[in-house]
């Protein structure tokens, strides 16, 4: 939430302020000040936006302190109800989208240093849930990526496209299935994710060249 002080000797911003819901704007009022204690409360470095009487700023210098001291915070000085309002619409808007900015930019840097991160969590996120309709869209929905980018990565450092390298998993787990444990094939197939039990034997036999049943003949 973005804080917010308000300096003022004479408390007639406050007024102005009355029918601004500040909480729905993500915006803390922390407090007014007067121009002599605001500079101890801005030193805590947490304030965002400092609201200014006109008349507390032509009386003195605060706004060229905070100008010097405090560049990071938004000053508005007020002139009018309807003016002030807006001002702090606006500055909070702008902050927040500068914040988006920085927040994307981090990611997007560090994804495209440390790929092997997302591929890994894709993985661990698709052995997780391959007995469910899993598709390219919904894991990277689940970490945080671009689906082209997902798609990418996992061709670069798997050598193959996403839908192979969960085919794979799947038949890999049907394989064990069918080597360890009695169920029938169409129930083999569920459990590793294929609704239909004809073409989960169809994707097996293209995959392993022979049929689920030969398979566990041979076993």
């Amino acid at each position: 939430m973005l804080k917010m002080i308000i300096i003022d000797h004479n408390n007639q911003i406050q007024a102005h302020l009355n029918d601004l819901d500040l909480p729905a704007m993500n915006i803390d009022n922390v407090g007014t000040f007067e121009a002599s204690s605001a500079i101890g409360r801005l030193s805590r470095g947490d304030i965002s936006i400092a609201v200014v009487d006109k008349q507390c700023a032509s009386q003195s210098d605060i706004t060229d302190v905070l100008n010097c001291q405090f560049p990071k915070v938004v000053c508005i000085v007020a002139e009018g109800c309807n003016a002030v309002c807006t001002q702090i619409c606006e500055a909070a808007l702008n902050i927040m989208e500068q914040n988006v900015k920085c927040i994307t930019m981090y990611l997007s840097k560090n994804r495209k240093k440390n790929p092997h991160s997302v591929l890994n969590k894709a993985i661990e996120y698709m052995e997780e849930h391959f007995d469910k309709q899993v598709s390219l869209e919904s894991v990277a929905k689940q970490v945080y990526v671009n689906p082209a980018y997902l798609s990418h990565i996992f061709k670069k450092h798997t050598g193959e496209h996403f839908t192979e390298y969960l085919t794979s998993m799947r038949i890999n787990y049907a394989k064990q299935l069918l080597r360890d444990t009695e169920y029938k094939i169409y129930e083999i197939g569920k459990m590793v994710g294929f609704v239909d039990s004809c073409y989960f034997s169809t994707v097996f036999k293209k995959h392993e060249g022979i049929s689920p049943n030969e398979y566990r003949v041979k076993r």
